[in-house]
């Protein structure tokens, strides 16, 4: 997995990348083999005069069939962040995976 991580409100250092990276990396057990993807991850900050800092972490990626794969979390730090867009992620991945290959063939010749 390749990630592009990027950001318009907060400098992205070694730390957030390293913990974005690492965290979803393990997503690849579950991806099928043949699919090597580039997963886009966009990193926002935003202040609310109440609740003070909110991170917004939105990650996607499409596998070669055209599916594509969305995740997108609002909390106040990075770290529940990625975990709950990595939660996220599993399940649709596993839906993803259980479907027929038939099934798959099928919806991306539709696309093409």
């Amino acid at each position: 997995m390749k990630f592009n991580i990027r950001s318009k409100t907060i400098a992205i250092d070694e730390r957030i990348r390293e913990v974005v990276e690492s965290k979803l990396s393990s997503l690849a057990k579950i991806i099928p083999h043949d699919e090597v993807i580039p997963v886009d991850v966009d990193l926002e900050k935003d202040t609310h005069h109440q609740k003070g800092d909110i991170y917004k972490l939105d990650v996607q990626f499409v596998f070669k069939g055209g599916k594509l794969i969305r995740a997108t979390v609002d909390t106040d730090s990075i770290i529940s962040a990625v975990t709950e867009v990595k939660k996220e992620l599993e399940v649709q991945i596993n839906k993803y995976n259980k479907k027929p290959e038939a099934e798959r063939k099928k919806v991306a010749e539709e696309e093409e």
